[in-house]
């Protein structure tokens, strides 16, 4: 059925399974459109600025996801998952009289909050990440797992060696890249999948010894889509010094200008059935759906691994039914949840981890039954009163997301403001929180050397300002020896900010109907034919083939 946003105005479809899982559990069909329901999860979603804090329970300094001025109690995260302290002694008794929202932001102030989402156990040096488990090595990754010697990453996955790359998996000594699967010594590449030894790569499979590159499969030592010999190959790259700063840019410029006559796939993904959105693999029945990997009947959703039957979610790994939720895993059947983890039954829930089930708007709970705002029920005591609640709410106070005021990062500190950007005036008219951050001027404000052979230890010292946002960074050791070992001139901008800029392939962009370039049939895709062609699936097999 076809549904008007009430924020926008926007037209929207409810498809039949969503309204057959609404009708199931008793809520009434959603009235705001899913990127805006999407893009709200998100604000309560912050992987990637780090901020200093205190933990409330040891008083010692710690780095935290959560903006220490918005109210909150944060624990460190090893505190935070012992048995040191007890969730259910801030349990609350629900006042039917008085508002459902209330009473849960209440709550949710008051029950300690991990600092981080990590598993420091399985984390050796490396400090500076989030949302990581299995690290080694590693500076400022975030979203990934089982990775080593990895800087300035974002969703990256068993991998080794990589800097400033979103969304890779296999991968080793890759640089500057997006959506790289098992590539090897690959720099500048996007979508790339077992390739190496090559640079400036879009939508290639296989091919190694490839330089500035579209639409390849299964080829070796081509430039510019043409092919050479080794010989000639390997004359014209060392005729290209990518070690300056200066030429480096004119090549990724260069390679830019030709790909916009080079076509492309109306959908970047593989092995796909009936799928709509971008970034899918290995999927069928999937509906506005991006970065997606093994899912079947999902809709509105983005960064979905090995999920099924799954509406407007955002980071949701191994789970079934998750309805309006955002980053959680191994969940069935979670509802109007932020961060759970391996629970089943949830809703209105808030980091609730560890196979807790049958729990309605609590926070923070382990291994729990049968409990609201963290006071323990019985089983029939607990069906009585979510119903009770649940009338209420349908009656008065029903809204399709958690109320903003709620979210525990501000806005452009939050992933929504990467996959959904809006400048302050237009987060703040939405009702969103913004916090103006101050840029402090470099203190010595050193030039950069344009070349890496030009560049001494001596840039560890300095402090550089980037030049897209005026803020200040340093170069560390680490990352000194890889730009070295790999030819690569130190970069002009500060790391988190080539690493946003970089993570705008994963914006939800709006789907249109358009026609395929090649042969006019009609599909669906994010792209605009106008800026570069856009091919259906059977006219771009012809193209790699």
């Amino acid at each position: 059925m076809e549904a008007i946003c009430k924020l926008t105005g926007r037209k929207f479809v409810i498809s039949d399974r969503e309204a057959a899982y609404c009708r199931d559990r008793g809520y009434p069909l959603p009235t705001i459109h899913p990127n805006e329901r999407l893009k709200r999860l998100l604000a309560f979603r912050n992987r990637t600025f780090l901020c200093n804090t205190t933990c409330a329970f040891s008083n010692k300094p710690i780095l935290s996801c959560i903006a220490p001025d918005k109210g909150f109690t944060i624990y460190d995260n090893d505190i935070w998952n012992s048995e040191q302290w007890d969730p259910l002694s801030y349990g609350i008794e629900y006042d039917l009289n008085g508002s459902f929202w209330e009473q849960l932001e209440s709550l949710y102030k008051k029950v300690p909050l991990p600092n981080l989402t990590i598993v420091r156990s399985s984390t050796v040096n490396s400090e500076y990440v989030n949302g990581a488990a299995n690290l080694k090595n590693c500076y400022l990754t975030f979203a990934n797992t089982f990775n080593e010697d990895c800087m300035f990453g974002w969703n990256i996955f068993e991998c080794k060696n990589v800097l400033d790359t979103i969304s890779a998996k296999g991968c080793e000594l890759c640089y500057a890249c997006t959506d790289l699967d098992h590539c090897y010594n690959v720099q500048h590449a996007d979508s790339a999948s077992h390739c190496s030894d090559s640079f400036f790569l879009d939508s290639c499979k296989s091919c190694n010894h490839c330089y500035g590159c579209v639409n390849l499969s299964n080829k070796q030592y081509c430039w510019n889509n043409q092919q050479l010999s080794k010989e000639e190959y390997e004359q014209r790259l060392a005729g290209i010094d990518l070690g300056n700063y200066d030429v480096r840019m004119s090549e990724l410029k260069k390679f830019n200008e030709f790909k916009k006559n080079q076509p492309r796939k109306f959908l970047q993904g593989t092995n796909n059935e009936n799928c709509s959105g971008n970034y899918i693999h290995n999927s069928s029945n999937a509906n506005n759906v991006f970065h997606a990997m093994e899912v079947q009947d999902v809709e509105n959703s983005i960064g979905t691994n090995k999920c099924k039957d799954c509406f407007v979610t955002a980071y949701n790994t191994s789970g079934e039914l998750v309805y309006n939720t955002h980053a959680g895993v191994g969940n069935y059947n979670v509802a109007f949840s932020i961060e759970c983890i391996g629970s089943k039954n949830l809703e209105f829930c808030l980091y609730c981890v560890q196979g807790c089930s049958d729990c309605f708007g609590c926070v923070g709970l382990k291994k729990k039954q049968y409990c609201i705002f963290n006071k323990q029920y019985s089983k029939e005591d607990y069906e009585r009163i979510v119903k009770q609640i649940k009338e209420k709410l349908i009656s008065n106070e029903w809204q399709d997301h958690l109320p903003l005021k709620m979210s525990q990062v501000y806005y452009n500190q939050s992933d929504a403001m990467i996959i959904f950007p809006l400048t302050r005036e237009q987060a703040l008219a939405e009702g969103f929180d913004w916090k103006d951050e101050p840029v402090a001027p470099a203190k010595d404000n050193s030039p950069i050397p344009n070349h890496i052979q030009q560049t001494s230890d001596a840039v560890l010292n300095h402090t550089y300002t980037c030049e897209l946002t005026g803020k200040s960074f340093r170069v560390i050791k680490p990352e000194l020896i890889f730009y070295r070992n790999n030819n690569i001139p130190l970069p002009h901008q500060a790391p988190l900010d080539r690493l946003h800029h970089r993570a705008e392939i994963f914006r939800v962009e709006q789907i249109k109907s358009i026609q395929c370039s090649n042969c006019h049939q009609t599909i669906e895709s994010v792209y605009d034919p106008d800026q570069r062609p856009v091919l259906c699936e059977p006219c771009y097999q012809q193209v790699v083939s």
